[in-house]
């Protein structure tokens, strides 16, 4: 599906964050994974309850195990350059994501390399605490995770994970600096990039009786909520405003100044008032804002209303933190009704009819909300339909819209939402 072939190749700019742990618990690296009687099976195995290949699969198919060798390429060094660096494979602003890193060497394992980019131990944690009783007989996940491995069945703590490096955080942060130095523009969905990675397990009976089952629809839900927390985050920190005159450009959407004056734009857009003026980029609350309506209706006003005030008024000061705060309180209740979900081809539909109704209300469509509609629409579809689905047409013709950003229409994205809008009516 074009869903995969959209974003795969941006893949390999976008890997996961590093954690510093106690020494008692040691990073141990990935050869103590890739045994073919561990995890470095040529090939899957049915006679387990894991497949066994799950290293193979990560150095062969997944592009986090190349995220250290990014930093070596010739556009890394152009980078490298124009921000005054000597070698960006040495520096830590570029090691935190495109590596497995700590605060110190002590924590690392005899057969750690760096070389390896972000591996097992950086998603699941530091193997020290736990690397020889997860396989001992009677060996529980919970145990596990008291030993120290990371939850990553937990759908909030896998997006803050993933999210960190993906969208950036208080501490990882891809700034506006490093995008003028020639970083990739940001880009992530919870269930869309799992799916991309691609992932090295299989959700089966033993699966489920070791943790619980997976859903494409909450995980994306889950995901936009979390990315929307830390937007407010990076609102509400000092960092923000970094003078009077210049904020960290970073936050708000890039192609609301990055777009050729030829396109016209404004013969398509209301700007309710204040032409000129660059957008916050809010794109996963105005999903979340989408779809209150089936969580939770009674928040939907609200979440609105909030919204509208932080693009209107970004001051520093009491009143600012005022709105963060309200905002975050909802998002709160968005969590616990996103975690009560009843899933079913009723709340799937309505939540398909909810974003395009996004698309459709939005005076002023970015790239940046319409690629996240289209992710969402094809994470919801795929748990929808389990074959062919009635609208795999639209939702093909909606990335074929969104693969040339520079060249993005929000009249054609708008077309082809109105044809689906068509065909779930």
């Amino acid at each position: 599906m074009f869903r995969i072939t959209f974003l795969a190749g941006a893949l390999c700019c976008f890997v996961l964050p590093t954690h510093s742990l106690a020494e008692s618990s040691k990073y141990m690296g990935t050869s103590s994974c890739s045994s073919s009687n561990c995890h470095g099976a040529a090939a899957p195995r049915k006679s387990t309850n894991i497949l066994q290949n799950e290293y193979v699969t990560w150095q062969r198919h997944d592009k986090h195990s190349k995220a250290w060798e990014v930093l070596n390429g010739n556009e890394a060094q152009v980078m490298a350059k124009h921000l005054g660096m000597k070698n960006p494979a040495n520096e830590a602003l570029c090691l935190d994501c495109h590596a497995t890193t700590a605060d110190s060497s002590s924590v690392f394992g005899k057969e750690f390399q760096i070389e390896d980019g972000v591996t097992c131990e950086t998603c699941h944690g530091a193997a020290g605490g736990w690397l020889k009783s997860h396989v001992e007989r009677g060996a529980t996940h919970q145990r596990n995770l008291d030993s120290g491995m990371r939850n990553l069945v937990s759908l909030e703590e896998r997006a803050k994970l993933c999210s960190a490096c993906h969208i950036g955080n208080l501490r990882q942060d891809v700034s506006h600096r490093l995008y003028g130095a020639g970083h990739p523009r940001l880009s992530f969905e919870l269930d869309t990039f799992g799916v991309i990675e691609p992932w090295h397990w299989e959700i089966d009976r033993d699966y489920l009786a070791r943790k619980q089952d997976y859903s494409a629809v909450k995980a994306w839900l889950f995901g936009q909520v979390v990315i929307g927390e830390q937007h407010l985050e990076f609102i509400g920190s000092a960092d923000h405003m970094r003078g009077a005159l210049f904020p960290e450009f970073s936050r708000f959407y890039c192609f609301s100044c990055h777009h050729s004056l030829d396109q016209k734009q404004y013969l398509s857009s209301d700007y309710s008032g204040n032409p000129g003026l660059p957008q916050l980029n809010l794109s996963s609350l105005f999903i979340v804002r989408g779809v209150a309506p089936v969580l939770n209706p009674k928040l939907a006003p609200k979440l609105s209303e909030l919204m509208q005030q932080l693009q209107t008024d970004l001051k520093q000061g009491d009143a600012l933190g005022k709105k963060l705060r309200e905002l975050k309180a909802v998002l709160q209740e968005i969590k616990g009704a996103a975690t009560n979900l009843a899933e079913n081809k009723t709340t799937y539909d309505e939540l398909l009819v909810a974003l395009v109704q996004a698309v459709t209300l939005e005076k002023q469509l970015y790239y940046e909300q319409a690629e996240q509609i289209a992710m969402g629409i094809s994470a919801i579809v795929s748990a929808r339909w389990s074959g062919k689905n009635p609208i795999q047409r639209e939702v093909d013709l909606m990335f074929g819209v969104l693969s040339k950003p520079e060249h993005f229409s929000a009249i054609e994205f708008r077309q082809v939402a109105q044809r689906l809008k068509q065909k779930l009516d």
